[in-house]
């Protein structure tokens, strides 16, 4: 980010897997990588966090992909 500080970023935060447990050492590691983003970016003026639909019904029946409206809820999202 230093060498592209004439350049916004914008991030997207890791989703939750809904295919694992919510206590799962997968889903530990998301919350941790995305903490760890957050206050890596927080000090960047030309970076934003774009954050991953959280809720249960935006994701396929399965729990891994993004359905068609999560989908569409993404891109509808501002930073």
């Amino acid at each position: 980010m230093q060498s592209h500080k004439q350049t916004n970023l914008i991030v997207i935060s890791a989703p939750h897997r809904f295919d694992l447990r919510a206590n799962s050492c997968v889903n530990k590691e998301v919350s941790v990588y995305n903490n760890k983003s957050r206050k890596l970016l927080k000090p960047c003026d030309n970076a934003r966090i774009l954050e991953v639909d959280s809720q249960r019904e935006s994701f396929t029946r399965h729990g891994l992909h993004m359905n068609k409206n999560g989908k569409e809820r993404m891109a509808k999202k501002q930073h």
